[in-house]
């Protein structure tokens, strides 16, 4: 039996690129390699943590190939390679992504959905995998009548490689991890804490670790300073060096918040789940929609103002310990339902 080669070509190490590429592997069929880049002239060798065979870096992947029968990539990276490199129409071209944010500017969000159809009918790709629901119907509607559109459910293994971590002080932990961009609404939820400190850290005290990079870094550091929260709220926005990485910071904190005024998806959230985390979120998060159930995991607000969310804040410091074992993930027959979709196009 022939087996078909492939490749996964990533802007970063993440669970949607780790978890496709073991599902790819477990067939007999088929190998699955990975690629990482930072920019589009810089890319990397995949590290050692990853579950597949072979390790490749650029040179050989565009050396050879005529190897590979299928790349999955987003549609940058399909674009650079359809052009530059003229990948032969052998080669099965899948693109993935979450949905691409809608502007509040209209003229911007007109741009996005012409750039998307554009694309899909110049390139032509074999299949679009939507991560979740909304990005599965919004391609849908931008691919061309023989691109296969999956939705790929996002399962993710509990990580039984990393030991719960239970806070053993006082103090409860809470982190964001994301964008430092403002449809975080990272000003107000500062706000919040400062709200916090008045009313009740001396009851129970709580931090905030900001985790991230983006723009409004600086602006969010002056703001912190401003309300004199620098033993309370902390910003690190030192660079993951892999997946790994970003897990284990996510581990030494107790609770993620994040409430977002719109999110494509909102990776950190099965992320922390998966940790064993307990997550306040807002449902412009598509993730939140799939895997929270309000009260048991997480809490979900549809909407909210900045006294509801001091007060949920206060009630999470005081009742919601770390549980493994309260956090659904979704189920994993969706997910081999999904990789049989998968096997039949590849």
């Amino acid at each position: 039996m022939k087996i078909k080669k492939g490749i996964i070509i990533s802007s970063c190490p993440s669970p949607f690129v780790y978890n496709l590429a073991k599902l790819i592997n477990s067939s007999e069929k088929f190998n699955c390699d990975i690629l990482f880049m930072d920019e589009l002239s810089k890319f990397k060798v995949r590290g050692s943590h990853w579950d597949c065979e072979s390790s490749i870096n650029l040179e050989y992947f565009n050396n050879n190939l005529k190897e590979y029968s299928f790349v999955i990539s987003g549609l940058r990276m399909i674009k650079y390679y359809y052009f530059h490199h003229k990948i032969s129409k052998q080669i099965k071209l899948i693109f993935y992504n979450e949905r691409p944010i809608i502007s509040k500017n209209k003229l911007i969000s007109l741009f996005k959905v012409i750039f998307y159809f554009f694309n899909f009918q110049t390139i032509k790709p074999s299949a679009a995998i939507g991560i979740g629901d909304q990005a599965a119907d919004y391609f849908s509607k931008m691919s061309n009548k023989n691109c296969l559109v999956l939705n790929f459910p996002y399962y993710l293994e509990k990580y039984t490689s990393y030991k719960l971590k239970n806070n053993i002080s006082n103090e409860y932990k809470f982190i964001f991890s994301g964008q430092l961009i403002r449809r975080n609404n990272l000003f107000q939820l500062i706000k919040v804490f400062k709200s916090y400190e008045k009313k009740y850290q001396k009851i129970k005290p709580i931090s905030l670790l900001i985790y991230g990079d983006g723009p409004l870094k600086k602006s969010l550091q002056k703001y912190i300073n401003f309300l004199s929260l620098e033993k309370m709220v902390f910003i690190n926005s030192e660079r993951p060096k892999n997946w790994e990485f970003r897990l284990e910071t996510l581990n030494q904190s107790d609770c993620l918040i994040s409430i977002p005024n719109y999110s494509g998806w909102g990776l950190t959230i099965p992320e922390a789940l998966s940790l064993g985390k307990y997550v306040i979120t807002s449902s412009k998060a598509e993730a939140a929609k799939y895997y929270i159930r309000n009260g048991l995991n997480g809490i979900m607000f549809s909407k909210y103002n900045l006294k509801t969310l001091l007060e949920t804040i206060y009630y999470v410091a005081l009742n919601k310990k770390n549980n493994l074992n309260n956090n659904i993930i979704h189920s994993r027959d969706e997910y081999i339902n999904f990789f049989e979709m998968l096997i039949d196009l590849i």
